[in-house]
Protein backbone atom coordinates (compact mmCIF):
# COMPACT_ATOMS: atom_id res chain seq x y z
CA UNK A 1 0.00 0.00 0.00
CA UNK A 2 2.74 2.64 0.82
CA UNK A 3 4.49 1.61 -2.43
CA UNK A 4 1.92 2.44 -4.45
CA UNK A 5 1.03 5.83 -2.52
CA UNK A 6 4.37 6.70 -3.03
CA UNK A 7 4.29 5.73 -6.52
CA UNK A 8 1.29 7.85 -7.29
CA UNK A 9 2.80 10.41 -5.60
CA UNK A 10 6.18 10.77 -7.50
CA UNK A 11 3.69 10.36 -10.88
CA UNK A 12 1.29 13.05 -9.61
CA UNK A 13 4.01 15.34 -8.88
CA UNK A 14 6.66 15.30 -11.83
CA UNK A 15 3.56 15.75 -13.87
CA UNK A 16 2.91 19.06 -12.16
CA UNK A 17 6.35 19.49 -12.18
CA UNK A 18 5.91 19.46 -15.97
CA UNK A 19 2.70 21.10 -16.33
CA UNK A 20 3.86 23.76 -13.85
CA UNK A 21 7.38 24.38 -15.96
CA UNK A 22 5.61 25.13 -19.55
CA UNK A 23 4.22 28.45 -17.46
CA UNK A 24 6.99 29.53 -15.98
CA UNK A 25 8.39 32.99 -17.38
CA UNK A 26 11.54 32.28 -19.51
CA UNK A 27 13.48 33.84 -22.06
CA UNK A 28 12.00 33.21 -25.26
CA UNK A 29 13.30 32.47 -28.77
CA UNK A 30 13.25 34.94 -31.14
CA UNK A 31 12.52 32.51 -34.10
CA UNK A 32 9.87 30.65 -32.15
CA UNK A 33 8.25 33.77 -31.69
CA UNK A 34 7.81 34.94 -34.94
CA UNK A 35 6.75 31.35 -35.83
CA UNK A 36 4.38 31.72 -33.12
CA UNK A 37 2.93 35.28 -34.95
CA UNK A 38 2.71 33.81 -37.94
CA UNK A 39 0.47 30.46 -37.50
CA UNK A 40 -2.24 32.50 -35.30
CA UNK A 41 -5.11 31.17 -36.49
CA UNK A 42 -7.52 33.99 -38.75
CA UNK A 43 -10.93 33.28 -36.67
CA UNK A 44 -8.84 34.08 -33.05
CA UNK A 45 -9.82 37.53 -33.48
CA UNK A 46 -13.50 36.58 -33.61
CA UNK A 47 -13.56 33.98 -31.16
CA UNK A 48 -15.35 34.36 -27.42
CA UNK A 49 -12.70 32.76 -25.50
CA UNK A 50 -10.95 34.72 -22.67
CA UNK A 51 -7.17 34.55 -23.35
CA UNK A 52 -5.93 32.55 -20.45
CA UNK A 53 -3.85 29.48 -19.46
CA UNK A 54 -6.19 27.57 -21.44
CA UNK A 55 -5.25 29.18 -25.07
CA UNK A 56 -1.63 29.33 -23.93
CA UNK A 57 -1.90 25.68 -23.22
CA UNK A 58 -3.58 25.35 -26.51
CA UNK A 59 -0.95 26.97 -28.56
CA UNK A 60 2.02 24.88 -26.72
CA UNK A 61 -0.05 21.24 -27.53
CA UNK A 62 0.48 22.95 -32.06
CA UNK A 63 3.50 23.31 -31.66
CA UNK A 64 4.90 20.32 -29.69
CA UNK A 65 2.59 18.02 -31.64
CA UNK A 66 2.16 17.78 -35.20
CA UNK A 67 -0.56 15.54 -35.86
CA UNK A 68 -2.61 17.80 -33.40
CA UNK A 69 -3.74 20.41 -36.47
CA UNK A 70 -5.03 17.68 -38.43
CA UNK A 71 -6.83 15.58 -35.61
CA UNK A 72 -10.01 18.06 -34.93
CA UNK A 73 -13.05 19.20 -35.42
CA UNK A 74 -12.98 21.82 -38.12
CA UNK A 75 -12.40 25.42 -38.13
CA UNK A 76 -16.31 26.49 -39.21
CA UNK A 77 -17.81 24.42 -36.07
CA UNK A 78 -15.30 26.21 -33.69
CA UNK A 79 -16.77 29.19 -35.67
CA UNK A 80 -20.03 28.55 -34.91
CA UNK A 81 -19.38 28.31 -31.27
CA UNK A 82 -17.73 31.10 -30.70
CA UNK A 83 -14.83 28.31 -29.72
CA UNK A 84 -10.98 29.51 -30.54
CA UNK A 85 -8.38 26.60 -31.92
CA UNK A 86 -6.28 27.22 -29.00
CA UNK A 87 -8.84 26.29 -26.35
CA UNK A 88 -10.05 23.38 -28.27
CA UNK A 89 -6.53 22.17 -28.32
CA UNK A 90 -6.30 22.66 -24.99
CA UNK A 91 -9.42 20.92 -24.24
CA UNK A 92 -8.22 18.06 -26.20
CA UNK A 93 -5.25 17.67 -24.20
CA UNK A 94 -6.58 18.39 -20.89
CA UNK A 95 -9.08 15.06 -21.47
CA UNK A 96 -6.02 12.85 -22.89
CA UNK A 97 -3.89 13.56 -20.09
CA UNK A 98 -6.15 12.66 -16.93
CA UNK A 99 -7.22 9.71 -18.63
CA UNK A 100 -3.23 8.92 -19.46
CA UNK A 101 -2.44 9.61 -15.76
CA UNK A 102 -5.33 7.95 -14.43
CA UNK A 103 -4.93 4.68 -15.95
CA UNK A 104 -1.11 4.38 -15.94
CA UNK A 105 -1.07 5.38 -11.92
CA UNK A 106 -3.87 2.34 -11.47
CA UNK A 107 -1.74 0.15 -13.58
CA UNK A 108 1.48 0.51 -11.94
CA UNK A 109 -0.20 0.21 -8.77
CA UNK A 110 -1.52 -2.81 -9.58
CA UNK A 111 1.60 -4.03 -11.12
CA UNK A 112 3.72 -3.39 -7.79
CA UNK A 113 1.43 -5.54 -6.37
CA UNK A 114 1.97 -8.41 -8.49
CA UNK A 115 -1.33 -8.24 -10.03
CA UNK A 116 -1.66 -7.68 -13.79
CA UNK A 117 -4.02 -4.80 -14.96
CA UNK A 118 -5.74 -4.48 -18.25
CA UNK A 119 -5.24 -0.56 -17.57
CA UNK A 120 -2.14 -0.61 -19.21
CA UNK A 121 -2.69 -2.15 -22.20
CA UNK A 122 -5.55 -0.08 -22.68
CA UNK A 123 -4.41 3.15 -21.96
CA UNK A 124 -3.22 4.77 -24.80
CA UNK A 125 -6.36 3.20 -26.71
CA UNK A 126 -7.90 5.02 -24.03
CA UNK A 127 -6.31 8.21 -24.08
CA UNK A 128 -6.34 8.47 -27.82
CA UNK A 129 -10.47 8.11 -27.52
CA UNK A 130 -10.26 11.10 -24.90
CA UNK A 131 -8.42 12.97 -27.28
CA UNK A 132 -10.63 12.61 -30.17
CA UNK A 133 -14.00 13.37 -27.21
CA UNK A 134 -14.04 17.23 -27.63
CA UNK A 135 -14.05 16.87 -30.85
CA UNK A 136 -17.05 14.21 -31.05
CA UNK A 137 -19.01 16.77 -28.71
CA UNK A 138 -17.98 20.06 -30.98
CA UNK A 139 -19.42 18.69 -33.56
CA UNK A 140 -22.80 17.76 -32.36
CA UNK A 141 -23.02 21.54 -30.56
CA UNK A 142 -22.17 22.82 -33.80
CA UNK A 143 -25.02 21.01 -35.54
CA UNK A 144 -27.27 22.48 -33.12
CA UNK A 145 -26.19 25.99 -32.95
CA UNK A 146 -26.79 26.08 -36.90
CA UNK A 147 -29.96 25.02 -35.97
CA UNK A 148 -30.64 27.68 -33.79
CA UNK A 149 -28.88 29.88 -36.01
CA UNK A 150 -31.55 28.79 -39.14
CA UNK A 151 -34.63 29.44 -36.77
CA UNK A 152 -33.05 33.05 -35.96
CA UNK A 153 -32.92 33.91 -39.08
CA UNK A 154 -36.15 34.28 -40.28
CA UNK A 155 -37.18 36.52 -37.39
CA UNK A 156 -33.99 38.73 -38.47
CA UNK A 157 -35.18 38.77 -41.97
CA UNK A 158 -38.81 40.11 -40.98
CA UNK A 159 -37.25 43.16 -38.57
CA UNK A 160 -34.71 44.20 -40.79
CA UNK A 161 -37.84 44.54 -43.30
CA UNK A 162 -39.60 46.27 -40.62
CA UNK A 163 -37.00 48.64 -40.50
CA UNK A 164 -36.60 49.44 -44.01
CA UNK A 165 -40.76 50.15 -43.72
CA UNK A 166 -39.73 52.96 -41.22
CA UNK A 167 -37.34 54.36 -43.62
CA UNK A 168 -34.24 53.43 -42.42
CA UNK A 169 -31.10 52.79 -44.40
CA UNK A 170 -29.51 49.57 -45.29
CA UNK A 171 -26.82 49.54 -43.05
CA UNK A 172 -28.93 50.95 -40.20
CA UNK A 173 -31.91 48.49 -40.34
CA UNK A 174 -29.54 45.65 -40.14
CA UNK A 175 -27.45 46.84 -37.05
CA UNK A 176 -30.88 47.90 -35.14
CA UNK A 177 -32.64 44.61 -36.15
CA UNK A 178 -29.80 43.04 -34.83
CA UNK A 179 -29.61 45.13 -31.83
CA UNK A 180 -33.40 44.11 -30.88
CA UNK A 181 -32.66 40.47 -29.58
CA UNK A 182 -30.40 39.30 -26.88
CA UNK A 183 -30.34 35.61 -27.83
CA UNK A 184 -26.29 34.62 -29.32
CA UNK A 185 -27.33 34.59 -32.62
CA UNK A 186 -28.51 38.46 -32.63
CA UNK A 187 -25.06 39.03 -30.87
CA UNK A 188 -22.96 37.13 -33.64
CA UNK A 189 -24.44 39.01 -36.25
CA UNK A 190 -24.31 42.57 -34.25
CA UNK A 191 -20.45 41.93 -33.81
CA UNK A 192 -19.93 40.90 -37.37
CA UNK A 193 -21.75 44.37 -38.32
CA UNK A 194 -19.95 46.22 -36.14
CA UNK A 195 -16.78 44.31 -37.36
CA UNK A 196 -17.35 45.83 -40.81
CA UNK A 197 -18.31 49.01 -40.29
CA UNK A 198 -15.10 49.42 -38.32
CA UNK A 199 -13.21 48.19 -40.87
CA UNK A 200 -14.68 50.41 -43.24
CA UNK A 201 -16.13 47.41 -45.21
CA UNK A 202 -20.13 47.34 -46.18
CA UNK A 203 -22.61 45.72 -44.01
CA UNK A 204 -23.91 42.73 -46.50
CA UNK A 205 -20.12 42.03 -47.03
CA UNK A 206 -20.07 41.40 -43.01
CA UNK A 207 -23.11 39.22 -43.05
CA UNK A 208 -21.68 37.29 -45.90
CA UNK A 209 -18.44 36.76 -44.33
CA UNK A 210 -20.36 35.23 -40.95
CA UNK A 211 -22.53 32.86 -43.07
CA UNK A 212 -19.79 31.31 -44.78
CA UNK A 213 -17.80 30.83 -41.83
CA UNK A 214 -20.23 29.09 -40.19
CA UNK A 215 -21.70 27.49 -43.16
CA UNK A 216 -25.38 29.04 -42.43
CA UNK A 217 -26.27 29.65 -46.35
CA UNK A 218 -30.00 31.02 -45.20
CA UNK A 219 -27.75 34.02 -43.70
CA UNK A 220 -26.07 34.46 -46.86
CA UNK A 221 -28.96 34.77 -48.98
CA UNK A 222 -30.22 37.38 -46.74
CA UNK A 223 -26.60 39.18 -47.36
CA UNK A 224 -27.27 39.00 -51.16
CA UNK A 225 -30.72 40.64 -50.74
CA UNK A 226 -29.30 43.48 -48.94
CA UNK A 227 -26.59 43.27 -51.19
CA UNK A 228 -29.06 44.07 -53.59
CA UNK A 229 -30.68 47.07 -52.17
CA UNK A 230 -27.99 49.08 -51.62
CA UNK A 231 -25.72 48.42 -54.75
CA UNK A 232 -28.50 49.04 -56.51
CA UNK A 233 -31.33 51.05 -54.79
CA UNK A 234 -34.34 48.37 -55.00
CA UNK A 235 -36.70 48.28 -52.51
CA UNK A 236 -36.93 44.68 -51.68
CA UNK A 237 -38.00 44.69 -48.21
CA UNK A 238 -41.29 42.78 -48.75
CA UNK A 239 -39.17 40.21 -50.50
CA UNK A 240 -36.95 40.00 -47.52
CA UNK A 241 -40.16 40.15 -45.08
CA UNK A 242 -41.67 37.23 -48.00
CA UNK A 243 -38.50 35.24 -47.37
CA UNK A 244 -38.56 35.77 -43.64
CA UNK A 245 -41.69 34.45 -43.64
CA UNK A 246 -40.73 31.35 -45.63
CA UNK A 247 -37.95 30.24 -44.05
CA UNK A 248 -40.10 30.50 -40.31
CA UNK A 249 -43.12 28.18 -42.45
CA UNK A 250 -39.74 25.87 -43.99
CA UNK A 251 -38.99 25.53 -40.26
CA UNK A 252 -41.91 24.30 -38.60
CA UNK A 253 -42.50 22.10 -41.41
CA UNK A 254 -39.56 20.59 -40.49
CA UNK A 255 -40.50 20.14 -36.91
CA UNK A 256 -43.42 18.90 -37.73
CA UNK A 257 -42.40 15.93 -39.77
CA UNK A 258 -39.45 14.97 -37.54
CA UNK A 259 -42.19 14.99 -35.03
CA UNK A 260 -43.82 12.84 -37.15
CA UNK A 261 -41.24 10.81 -37.46
CA UNK A 262 -40.71 10.61 -33.96
CA UNK A 263 -44.31 9.04 -33.58
CA UNK A 264 -43.93 6.70 -36.02
CA UNK A 265 -40.41 5.23 -34.54
CA UNK A 266 -42.55 4.95 -30.90
CA UNK A 267 -45.06 2.57 -32.48
CA UNK A 268 -42.41 -0.26 -32.59
CA UNK A 269 -41.32 0.11 -29.26
CA UNK A 270 -44.76 0.44 -28.37
CA UNK A 271 -46.01 -3.00 -30.19
CA UNK A 272 -43.26 -4.78 -29.11
CA UNK A 273 -44.53 -4.45 -25.38
CA UNK A 274 -48.05 -4.99 -26.00
CA UNK A 275 -46.84 -8.46 -27.86
CA UNK A 276 -44.67 -9.20 -24.93
CA UNK A 277 -47.41 -8.61 -22.13
CA UNK A 278 -49.58 -10.57 -24.17
CA UNK A 279 -47.14 -13.90 -24.93
CA UNK A 280 -46.76 -13.61 -20.76
CA UNK A 281 -50.59 -13.52 -20.32
CA UNK A 282 -50.53 -16.78 -22.48
CA UNK A 283 -47.66 -18.80 -21.74
CA UNK A 284 -49.43 -20.18 -19.19
CA UNK A 285 -52.93 -21.25 -20.69
CA UNK A 286 -51.09 -22.65 -23.92
CA UNK A 287 -48.84 -24.74 -21.58
CA UNK A 288 -51.43 -26.52 -19.85
CA UNK A 289 -53.13 -27.06 -23.01
CA UNK A 290 -49.86 -28.90 -24.44
CA UNK A 291 -49.19 -31.20 -20.90
CA UNK A 292 -53.08 -32.51 -21.19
Amino acid sequence: MWTTAILAGAVIGAGLALVLREFLPSTPKLQAAFDRLGAAAADETITADRPGRHAEFGAWIERRIGFAGFMRAPDKDLSVLGLSLHAHLARKGIYAAAVLAAFTIVGVGNLVQGQFSTSIVMVLPLAFGAWLLPDILVRSKATSAREDFRRAIGTYAELVAMEGYAGRHVSEALLTAAGVGRSWVFVRIRQELNRAQLSGQQSWDGLKRLADSITVPELAEIADIMRLAGEQEVTIYATLKARGKALRVAQLTDQKTGANRKSTNMTWPLLLMGGSFLAILITPAVSRLFSM
